[in-house]
Parts: C-alpha cells; sequence; structure tokens
C-alpha cells in the first residue's frame, strides 16, 4: 500500500477514534514507564536548549503563578525546606508522602493558630512564615526514615509566626526564648 495513504487513512481513523486513541497511548504509558519518562525528558531538554528565552519567559510566570497562591507558597516552602533538611536527597518523592500530611492538613494545623490578625493573604506574600518550633538548625539528619526528621516537620514542631519574630528567634530552643 502507498505510504501516503496509509498515513492519510491512519490520520482519519484516529480523528474517529479519539477515545481508543487516548487508550492506546495511555496504555503505553503504562507498559512503557520508563522509555516514555526518557522520551519526555530528552524531548525537554532538547526543547528548552533550543529555546532557552520561551523557557525563560515560562519557567518564572510559572514560578509567579505558583507563588500568587497560598497553596503555592506553602507547597514550595515545604518542598524546599524538606529538600534542604535532607540536603537534596528527596529522591523525587512528594513532601506529602515524606511528612505523613496533606498539604490541607498543614493549612487547617496553621490556621488553629493564627491569631486574630493573622491570615492567609499575609502568608502568602510573606509576612507570616512557617516556624519550626525547635530549630532544624539544632537538629541532625540523617535521612527521611531517621526519627529526627519525622518529628523536625511533624505538624507539632510548626506554627505560624511573623516573619520579623521568626528572624529575631533565628535557631533558639524554646527554653531560650
Amino acid at each position: 500500500m502507498n505510504p501516503e495513504i496509509k498515513y492519510l487513512r491512519t490520520k482519519a481513523w484516529k480523528l474517529r477514534n479519539p477515545e481508543k486513541v487516548r487508550a492506546q497511548k495511555k496504555r503505553y504509558r503504562v507498559n512503557h514507564r520508563e522509555r516514555h519518562l526518557a522520551k519526555q525528558r530528552e524531548y525537554s531538554r532538547t526543547w528548552r536548549e533550543r529555546h532557552p528565552e520561551k523557557w525563560k519567559l515560562s519557567y518564572t510566570q510559572a514560578n509567579h503563578k505558583q507563588y500568587a497562591t497560598v497553596s503555592g507558597r506553602l507547597n514550595s516552602a515545604m518542598k524546599t525546606g524538606i529538600q534542604k533538611s535532607l540536603h537534596g536527597d528527596k529522591a523525587g518523592r512528594r513532601w506529602e508522602t515524606l511528612v505523613g500530611y496533606t498539604l490541607s492538613e498543614l493549612r487547617e494545623h496553621l490556621e488553629s493558630r493564627f491569631t486574630e490578625v493573622m491570615t492567609w493573604e499575609k502568608v502568602r506574600v510573606g509576612e507570616i512564615h512557617v516556624d519550626h518550633i525547635f530549630p532544624l538548625a539544632r537538629l541532625v539528619i540523617t535521612g527521611p526514615e531517621d526519627p529526627t526528621f519525622r518529628y523536625a516537620w511533624s505538624l507539632g514542631n510548626l506554627q505560624p509566626l511573623w516573619a520579623s519574630d521568626n528572624w529575631k528567634k533565628n535557631d533558639k530552643v524554646p527554653w531560650q526564648l
């Protein structure tokens, strides 16, 4: 069969059967996960190299969009803080799986400790920090399975604190305050 005709027939079939095409693609991604991820990474890398200005703009816009919401700011702060406390050894895992609670549980916990004038908007703009009652700087964390890590990032060790108070507190433990 003529390759051009075969191509046109295949294209027409795909247009008539979008659900089947989606199912086939999903099966492929599931059955060939590593190959699919490798292709995605390679495509992303080459695209970034060919379009550095577009990538930089897109990356900047995504960061601004993320920081524009309370959830985005909290999520980013937790991800970054946990990565630093594990010295980058997060191994691609989401922070929620490492600490054992969700973003909504964290929000609920912090909100329950707000004073009358604290608001989520003030958290979003950085006037209020998520503070470790017992500071991370005073703890030695060897990995995500370390009980010290679990304690450091437990809800009981986190509190909302005004940025100025957090800077003054620095790495003092509760009995030094």
